[in-house]
């Protein structure tokens, strides 16, 4: 295992009385899961990983502490100065150890408390709830949808406005699959979502008194033997059914449902973010 990471250019802590260390700059995700995957063939079930995340800004460090094979905390530096941080850490942190989501999730809900998250609809909940939209664009990723509800001020009476976003974490366009050329570009086709996030984050920070509720509809629409198909026909939460056509029109899909479910939030008015 040592030969193994040193050889990804990581480097290793270890005592006789404390759990293994791996540390290093800017790890990839890849990197990332293969000190796991070392860690979990030679018998090693609580260890400690280190790395910086590496976005628009200097490099984050992140810590996962994982005892008896689970996530048991989860820390990080650099959020005052970077607003994006949580997000990038929910990405590398969920990428390795997806198993562990819930556990990852209570554990930033805990020491976050300037984002109010009220309601996660996983992808089973979605499939329950009858979520054909949101579920039909992501069933074909091994990264599942969902749809992440914020209620800011949920006791003020009354309409409220509710936005929702559209959240393509990376649009392949599926089995109708894009071009090649600029495709990398998907990677930013969730910025709907990611504008209901930073909302509902300057929102809180300037102490805004009103209620404002922000639902984000995030997929990722890849080609695969489970994928969404043209000429398939899906039920929508609002009961209609679509037949598909092409599955690269995904934005209306999963916006389908987040328009749907926003208005049960008694809205004053709605806007709908997409790229």
């Amino acid at each position: 295992m040592r030969a193994l990471l040193l050889a990804l250019g990581l480097l290793i802590v270890a005592g006789c009385d404390t759990d293994p260390i791996v540390g290093g700059e800017a790890l990839t995700r890849g990197q990332v899961e293969d000190a796991r995957a070392s860690f979990v063939a030679s018998g090693i079930d609580s260890y400690v990983l280190r790395y910086a995340i590496d976005c628009f800004c200097p490099p984050n460090e992140v810590e996962v502490r994982v005892t008896d094979g689970a996530v048991a905390d989860v820390s990080w530096t650099g959020y005052e100065a970077d607003p994006l941080t949580v997000l990038d850490l929910y990405d590398l942190v969920l990428d390795a150890y997806r198993d562990d989501a819930a556990s990852v999730r209570a554990t930033v809900s805990a020491t976050e408390p300037r984002i109010p998250a009220d309601i996660w609809i996983d992808y089973d909940e979605a499939i329950k709830l009858g979520m054909g939209g949101l579920v039909g664009v992501g069933m074909g990723s091994a990264r599942k949808p969902c749809m992440v509800i914020f209620e800011m001020n949920g006791e003020v009476e009354g309409e409220a406005p509710v936005i929702v976003g559209k959240g393509i974490t990376f649009d392949t366009g599926g089995i109708s699959i894009k071009p090649s050329a600029s495709m990398d570009e998907m990677k930013f086709d969730m910025h709907g979502s990611a504008t209901v996030f930073g909302l509902m984050q300057a929102l809180e920070a300037t102490g805004h008194s009103g209620r404002v509720t922000g639902i984000s509809c995030m997929a990722e629409n890849m080609p695969d033997a489970a994928a969404l198909r043209p000429g398939d026909v899906i039920t929508t939460l609002s009961g209609k059914t679509v037949e598909i056509l092409n599955t690269d029109a995904e934005g209306r899909l999963v916006l389908s449902d987040g328009l749907w479910m926003a208005a049960d939030y008694n809205p004053s008015y709605i806007i709908d973010l997409a790229t």
